[in-house]
């Protein structure tokens, strides 16, 4: 709720975050243990990162310039301030 009264969206302020509420309640909590079963495995990070910063430079430039997640540092320290002083 705080985040959400911040203005920080998630998503695109917050990449890793959803809240969990209404049609994503329950989106960090998903088993992902059948799929494994069923033989899915999982790409070590390293790999994952490695190709998608290749991927991030293949992008024309003009692409590369509107592809943006993430919170401004000058936002980030106005949420976390406001954190530190809400009691």
């Amino acid at each position: 709720p705080f985040l959400a009264e911040q203005g920080v969206s998630p998503w695109s302020d917050m990449p890793c975050w959803v809240p969990a509420e209404g049609d994503e309640r329950g989106f960090g909590r998903v088993s992902t243990a059948r799929a494994h079963d069923a033989g899915l495995g999982r790409r070590p990070l390293d790999v994952t990162v490695r190709e998608t910063l290749q991927w991030w430079h293949e992008q024309p430039a003009e692409r590369r310039e509107l592809l943006r997640a993430g919170i401004a540092p000058e936002r980030e320290i106005e949420v976390l301030r406001a954190w530190h002083d809400r009691t």
